[in-house]
């Protein structure tokens, strides 16, 4: 008899999906009434406590400022792996394995990498223009 899924099973899956693919399982599964609210709640408290200018510690302290930050957001996603039944997570895998990317879904790595090589530039321009 094969046991019953785990938390575990749904995050390797679920890592073996393109990038495209687990922005959507994110959304499914945020939006989804299969989901329990105390599974969602940490979520949406994360997104509220990362749109607020206040912090546990000020993002203007070097590295730490911003390693509060990673571990709320660590601690919300934790959280939601933990509650979130697996039977639901593994059926919006399941989905989204069948599911063919687009053309939207196949440029999400390139616009992110252009994206993430374009804040590097500005800030290695903006710290030459400092020195």
């Amino acid at each position: 008899m094969a046991e019953p899924p785990g938390a575990w099973q749904v995050v390797k899956r679920a890592m073996r999906l393109p990038v495209a693919h687990r922005f959507r399982l994110a959304w499914r599964l945020g939006t989804s009434p299969r989901v329990p609210l105390r599974a969602r709640l940490p979520l949406l408290l994360l997104i509220v406590y990362l749109a607020m200018p206040l912090d546990i510690i000020p993002d203007f302290i070097p590295v730490v400022g911003q390693l509060d930050d990673l571990l709320v957001a660590g601690v919300a996603v934790w959280w939601f792996v933990r509650t979130c039944p697996p039977e639901v997570a593994l059926a919006e895998v399941e989905r989204l394995e069948t599911t063919s990317l687009g053309r939207w879904g196949r440029a999400l790595p390139w616009v992110l990498g252009v994206a993430l090589g374009a804040v590097f530039v500005a800030f290695v321009a903006w710290w030459w223009r400092g020195r």
